[in-house]
This record gives C-alpha cells, sequence and structure tokens, in this order.
C-alpha cells in the first residue's frame, strides 16, 4: 500500500507501526514521531552523503571536553553515557575511529542509569559547534531548512527512514541540530 492512498487519520499509525517492524524500537511514542516530506526544503545527512557529512556524529573532528581530546561527537557522546563505567570509558577512548566506537554495541546495561540521551547529545553537539569550524559554518548555512538523519538502517530514535516520499521517524539528531543552530542564527 502506498503512503498517499491512506487517510490521514491512520498515516501516523501505519508509519509508527512500520518503524517498529523494520527497527528495534527505542524508546519513543507518538509526540516524539515525525513525518517529514521530501522536498527542496528537506537537506537529509549522514555520514555516507559527502556534502553534509559534517552533521554525522561520525565526522572526524577534534573535541576538548572534560580534560579529554574526543575525534567525533559519537565517542563523546558514548564516553559520557558511560561515566560510571571508567574500564568502558578507556575502552571507548582507545577506538580510532567513530565507526569503531558504533561497531562496540554497548548493551543497554553498561549505559548509566537515568540518563538523557538528548540532554548528553545537546552537549556534544554544542561542544563541536564550538570547537569545530566547518561544522559551525555548514549549520550556520543550511538557514531554515529541515535537517534530518537519513538512517536506511532503520534507526527511528536519532534519525529516520524513507517510505514512498516521506522521511518517518523521531529525528532527534536533526530536531537537536536545528535548535542548536535557531539559538545562532
Amino acid at each position: 500500500m502506498k503512503i498517499n492512498d491512506l487517510e490521514e487519520s491512520t498515516f501516523k499509525t501505519y508509519c509508527i507501526d512500520t518503524c517498529a517492524k523494520e527497527s528495534v524500537k527505542k524508546h519513543f511514542d507518538e509526540k516524539d514521531f515525525r513525518i517529514y516530506l521530501n522536498d527542496e526544503n528537506v537537506i537529509p545527512f549522514n555520514s555516507r552523503i559527502k556534502e553534509w557529512e559534517m552533521f554525522s556524529n561520525f565526522h572526524c573532528c577534534k573535541l576538548h571536553y572534560d580534560g579529554k581530546q574526543f575525534h567525533s561527537t559519537e565517542q563523546m557522546f558514548f564516553y559520557n553515557l558511560t561515566k560510571q563505567t571508567p574500564a568502558l570509558q578507556q575502552v571507548i577512548m582507545h577506538q580510532p575511529t567513530a565507526r569503531d566506537v558504533k561497531t562496540l554495541h554497548i548493551p543497554q546495561t553498561q549505559l548509566d542509569k537515568g540518563c538523557n540521551y538528548n540532554s548528553i547529545m545537546r552537549l556534544c553537539l554544542k561542544t563541536k559547534f564550538e570547537q569545530c569550524d566547518e561544522f559551525r559554518a555548514a549549520l550556520l548555512s543550511s538557514k531554515n531548512k529541515t535537517l534530518i538523519e537519513y538512517a536506511p538502517w532503520c534507526d527511528t530514535y536519532w534519525g529516520c527512514y524513507m517510505k514512498d516520499n516521506y522521511y518517518i521517524g523521531c529525528n532527534a539528531l536533526g530536531r537537536l541540530l536545528m535548535e542548536l543552530r535557531n539559538k545562532n542564527l
């Protein structure tokens, strides 16, 4: 069935069900869910889209925080999610790339209980904005466009996947980037 064939009242339910089937559900509910039409006002990004790769958490840049040097927001993010596990933090710090950090597949049980993912990511992005000229310039140049982490791997919490001509998901990373941009325009 095509999205255009669905009645508006069933569209959101259809999309949430589709996300649940095609991805690991990551603590989101209907109020967090977004549907974006793919048009000229959208900038899709991820580490494989070269023009906007710097918006990705895999973008390589030197970040200094809490007396440490990080090579990406991905590394800084997971370091901060594991503050109560110093041994795991050391493993994270010794990963040469963001992709290596991601492939550690750190179990939920080893992340600090009660940590707020969005607050930690907001801190990482603010640090990147302040310390990475390329990122700051690109973010500000995106003006009022909608930023969407295009996640064909179906991470519907941080990004969106595409169905027909719509991006579907929470787009938490894109929304945090737009929030940071709007505070600094």
